[in-house]
């Protein structure tokens, strides 16, 4: 099983559309309560990041790629 692996940058406030779309608000106030706190990464398959944060793979594919293209989170597979 391959380990997912998310690093969030939490430089968020002037980003403006991260306050425009609930679905990326909500997608990286999650990722960072899963964070580790030491280098806020996530590491755990996507399979089970979908499941733990109550959403589908296709949803979470979906608000990570745009959290990466705004350059909030650093997403791989």
């Amino acid at each position: 099983m391959n380990k997912g692996y998310i690093k969030l940058y939490r430089s968020e406030a002037d980003i403006p559309q991260l306050w425009e779309s609930a679905l990326l608000f909500s997608t990286y106030q999650k990722l960072k309560m899963l964070a580790d706190r030491a280098d806020w990464a996530v590491v755990i398959p996507v399979r089970r990041l979908a499941a733990k944060m109550g959403m589908s793979i296709g949803t979470l594919r979906k608000a990570t790629s745009e959290l990466a293209k705004i350059g909030l989170i650093r997403a791989e597979e």
